[in-house]
């Protein structure tokens, strides 16, 4: 399979030089994209960029502005025109761990309960709806770090918009799901949420699920408090 990556950053070089050195494990091409308005951050994306050993570096895109959502519209479009198999989205702040690439495929394109849309590395204890042997289903895996089939990426653009929380959680209440409260509500009556916490929803429409590896090989490093892992 052709498979492609993009690394979104946004100045704080802090984080990428935490997180970096993960993505040079081979197995895919690398698009960085960046919305860093410092230099520093600027040239943080310049000098690492011309690090990578095993990992194929395709380009830089400087200056992508608008918004977390403008940036993936733009990164899932940019690979999606160089007809890869499967395309994704890892942004500066989620530490990967070794064999994370190796777990996210074998999850992806293995023998599954369910047809696999999307999976994520990143599989947060709160996020989870089922599991089954070696994955979990999930009903939100967020775009800190995900790999989308084709298919499913460009069905996430296709429908790409905001949501609330209410909306979340009344579908998966439709599907036989009471997901958790306290993330998805966070103490507000009807949440205004990003359009990242509907791509499982959108992709389960279309009948395809999204998947977290077990366990998980990615956490986030600026999160207070932590998320818990599988």
């Amino acid at each position: 399979m052709k498979i492609a990556f993009a690394y979104s950053t946004k100045d704080r070089p802090e984080f990428t030089l935490r997180t970096i050195k993960s993505l040079d494990c081979g197995g895919f091409d690398l698009f960085w994209i960046d919305g860093s308005q410092t230099m520093e951050g600027k040239n943080c994306a310049l000098y690492y960029a011309g690090k990578f050993k095993n990992t194929l570096f395709k380009a830089i895109h400087f200056d992508i502005t608008g918004g977390p959502d403008s940036a993936i519209i733009h990164s899932l479009q940019l690979m999606l025109a160089f007809k890869y198999d499967c395309v994704g989205l890892i942004e500066n702040d989620v530490l990967l761990k070794e064999g994370w690439l190796e777990s996210c495929l074998k999850t992806l394109t293995g023998p599954a309960e369910e047809k696999i849309g999307a999976v994520t590395c990143r599989t947060i204890k709160d996020r989870v709806i089922d599991t089954h042997p070696g994955y979990a289903t999930m009903w939100n895996m967020g775009a800190g770090m995900v790999l989308f089939t084709a298919q499913a990426a460009r069905i996430i653009l296709s429908e790409y918009a905001t949501i609330t929380a209410s909306e979340v959680y009344n579908f998966w209440q439709t599907q036989g799901h009471t997901i958790n409260n306290n993330e998805l509500f966070n103490g507000q009556t009807d949440r205004g949420l990003g359009a990242d916490w509907r791509y499982a929803m959108t992709l389960k429409k279309h009948g395809l699920s999204c998947a977290g590896t077990i366990p998980s090989l990615a956490e986030n490093i600026d999160v207070v408090g932590g998320h818990e892992y599988l």
